[in-house]
């Protein structure tokens, strides 16, 4: 009895991943020629012009801090931040100078 349970729902899930698998290539087919019926012949433009790059010789201040604001981000409680910024500052006031150096860069 429990064969026959294990082979209807291997069955089952054979046949019902069979028909998902033939939907799912319908619809890629259709959508596919519904796009080659509206597509024309020249360039490619894109939508939206990009965003213009950051100047790379500016100060980036993500090493500033970087514990504390880490902690500030954290999806914590309120009072379970506490002991945590008293590890946190005393660590970001000791790498502070090379936290500066390291935003130059």
């Amino acid at each position: 009895m429990r064969h026959r349970t294990v082979w209807i729902l291997l069955a089952l899930c054979l046949g019902s991943a069979g028909l998902a698998s033939t939907a799912a290539t319908g619809a890629n087919e259709h959508t596919v020629v519904a796009q080659a019926q509206g597509t024309r012949a020249g360039t490619l433009e894109p939508r939206y012009e990009p965003a213009p790059a950051a100047d790379p010789d500016a100060f980036d201040n993500q090493y500033v801090f970087a514990m504390s604001r880490g902690v500030a981000d954290a999806a914590i409680a309120p009072y379970g931040k506490l002991p945590l910024y008293v590890l946190s500052v005393p660590i970001d006031l000791a790498f502070l100078p090379f936290a500066l150096i390291g935003g130059l860069f």
